[in-house]
């Protein structure tokens, strides 16, 4: 938005990167995540998909590598908070976390607190745990 021949966005520009060759770790491999598996590929983004067979030592690994996390995955008793307070802390400082899933599959608290402290670079949540 400009206003006043300013652009209001200015401050962001320093922390903003290109998508073109972006690590992006896809959690939950339905129809939401393979389409966007398939609308990375001109970006020729590293990708990396956990479906319902996931392990924790490897989505960790993933994790900490991760420029993007696209989180699209059902509540399950193994899904429920599996971006907890420690995992949280695995994600880089200039790494996005997006959740199209289900609320209940991040720990908002540790979420918010990774934001406001700007250890990690951003997050979109589509749903929320009060959904």
């Amino acid at each position: 938005m400009q206003v006043r021949e300013h652009w209001e966005g200015a401050a962001y520009r320093p922390r903003l990167r290109l998508l073109a060759g972006s690590r992006v770790v896809l959690f939950g491999y339905g129809a939401i995540n393979r389409r966007l598996e398939e609308l990375l590929k001109p970006f020729e983004c590293e990708v990396t998909a956990f479906a319902s067979d996931w392990n924790g030592e490897d989505l960790d690994r993933a994790v900490r590598e991760a420029d993007i996390v696209s989180c699209a995955a059902p509540e399950t008793k193994t899904t429920r908070l599996v971006f907890d307070r420690r995992r949280i802390g695995l994600l880089k400082s200039d790494a996005i976390f997006v959740n199209y899933g289900r609320g209940s599959l991040v720990d908002e608290p540790a979420l918010l607190e990774a934001l406001s402290e700007q250890r990690i670079a951003g997050a979109n949540l589509d749903v929320t745990d009060v959904e």
